[in-house]
């Protein structure tokens, strides 16, 4: 029996969407039990009322992240060009890591962690 070893983009490609889960099943359980009523979602607007939204829109970069993730992995499985496929391997990374930094600074903001 032949065995097809996964490919290092392969590999990058499920430890992101594995990790990117982890951190939108984290942003819906921190929601539901730990967050207050309002957060400070848009913390890069003024101060005041303004940087407030529901507590309930606290998984929203998670799922933009998902979904760029997803929309990048099947863009790059119709490219041919290695060069167009990192581009968007990079871009999936590079819109996880700031979306993890946007709810880790919300929970600094809120006073949790």
């Amino acid at each position: 029996m032949m065995t097809v070893k996964p490919s290092k983009k392969t590999k990058t490609s499920n430890y992101l969407l594995v990790a990117n889960i982890a951190v939108l099943i984290f942003s819906i359980i921190s929601f539901l039990f730990l967050l207050p009523p309002e957060i400070p979602l848009f913390y890069g607007a003024p101060i005041g009322e303004a940087q407030l939204a529901k507590s309930f829109l606290f998984p929203v970069p998670s799922i933009i992240s998902l979904l760029v993730f997803s929309i990048n992995f099947i863009v790059s499985k119709a490219v041919v060009s290695d060069f167009i496929k990192k581009a968007l391997n990079s871009a999936s990374i590079f819109v996880f890591i700031l979306s993890a930094i946007t709810l880790i600074k919300i929970f600094f903001l809120v006073g949790y962690i």
